[in-house]
């Protein structure tokens, strides 16, 4: 999310700094004589300024590094649940970028009764028609800045469905889903909502502090909603 210019802390050290620089030059215009204590005042808000900055990318550095480290352990675990669900998930392809957006995906097969037999790996499932987007997340540079996972519902999914018309009620599916995530993790700073993208839920977790308990919170969310897909499909 990119911040106001105007509300930034970096726009007024800048502003105050610059205001502080005329007045002086406005008092040595006025009091040539005065100018030892002029070059003084300057040398101290120069060094105000400077000390600002530096202490600014410090700690920019800083959370950009622990966002990092969040993010690989986010992934790390994410795997490790892969694995936990591989008769049921498929991340085969989570390194390769797909759409316009190139963004990751981890699949689910659409029968789920394999999931509880266990008699063919997720992975050894073949066609869009017994297997579809569960997951998609950001490229794992992007995590980053864009705290953004969303998951995904199509129709096959509710094939066995016979009492549910897909098509009028998916997106009731969808904010109903949305209700349940913001219901049980709201207070630790994840947010659900419809997305503007067909058939989607977008789940922002930028308010989420980027600790390594929190790494394996937001898996909590990924198995959350596979526990809602599986007991509505």
């Amino acid at each position: 999310m990119k911040r106001n210019f105007f509300k930034d802390e970096t726009f007024w050290t800048v502003l105050l700094g610059t205001i502080g620089c005329f007045a002086l030059l406005w008092n040595l215009l006025n009091n040539p004589s005065d100018w030892p204590n002029i070059i003084v005042n300057f040398a101290q808000i120069g060094v105000a300024v400077i000390v600002f900055f530096i202490a600014n990318n410090i700690f920019k550095d800083l959370m950009k590094k622990k966002s990092s480290g969040f993010n690989d352990k986010f992934e790390q675990y994410l795997i490790e649940w892969v694995e936990q669900n591989k008769y049921l998930i498929d991340a085969t392809n989570i390194k390769e970028e797909k759409g316009k957006d190139g963004k990751r995906t981890i699949d689910m097969i659409v029968n789920h009764d394999n999931f509880v037999k266990g008699t063919l790996l997720a992975s050894e499932v073949s066609g869009p028609k017994n297997k579809g987007a569960f997951l998609y997340l950001p490229l794992s540079k992007e995590l980053i800045s864009s705290h953004i996972m969303q998951f995904k519902i199509n129709k096959g999914m509710f094939s066995r469905r016979t009492d549910i018309d897909y098509d009028k009620e998916k997106n009731n599916i969808l904010e109903n889903i949305a209700n349940r995530i913001n219901f049980e993790f709201s207070s630790i700073g994840v947010r659900a909502k419809k997305s503007s993208e067909p058939e989607k839920i977008d789940v922002d977790f930028s308010k989420l502090e980027k600790t390594d308990e929190n790494a394996k919170r937001l898996i909590d969310v990924v198995e959350f909603v596979k526990t809602i897909y599986l007991a509505i499909a």
